[in-house]
């Protein structure tokens, strides 16, 4: 299951992200995946926020809002 997320999430880098973990909601925009990590640049308002870094196993729920 993992791989075909990861190809999937490679695919759609630099798009709108939304993903849910245990404790953390995070919104951003998509920045690279390597391997079971991806990074995600938060957003806030019209300036880019900090960079988070996730596990791949760690996500609970992911979505890709359509504006």
């Amino acid at each position: 299951m993992l791989p075909f997320l990861v190809q999937e999430l490679a695919r759609r880098i630099g798009e709108r992200v939304e993903i849910a973990l245990d404790e953390t909601y995070i919104e951003g925009v998509l920045s690279a995946v390597s391997g079971d990590l991806i990074t995600v640049v938060s957003t806030s308002g019209y300036a880019a926020g900090p960079v988070t870094n996730i596990a791949v196993d760690a996500i609970n729920y992911i979505s890709f809002p359509q504006d």
